[in-house]
């Protein structure tokens, strides 16, 4: 695969995109410009952030704006069906 910076037709990073966070054993964090946040932890995604300030010096900021879109919209779905009242089940 072509190198982006090289080719040009990479899509632009939106600075008004969800902060999103990995680190290298696969955590992940989302924040949002309107104060919602979910954490990806041993599997599982959770509403919040579940990890401390001192971690999150450890994650790396994902910029590629289709990866943010897929890890947002992976969070959302899971989240949607964890938060759903279980009498709807």
């Amino acid at each position: 695969m072509a190198d982006s910076r090289i080719t040009g037709n990479a899509p632009k990073y939106n600075p008004r995109s969800p902060i999103v966070g990995e680190d290298e054993y696969g955590s992940m964090f989302i924040m949002t410009r309107d104060g919602a946040a979910a954490s990806y932890f041993k599997g599982t995604w959770q509403p919040g952030i579940t990890f401390e300030g001192r971690d999150l010096m450890e994650f790396v900021k994902i910029t590629d704006p289709e990866r943010i879109r897929t890890v947002v919209v992976q969070a959302d779905a899971a989240l949607r069906t964890s938060l759903r009242p279980r009498d709807a089940w």
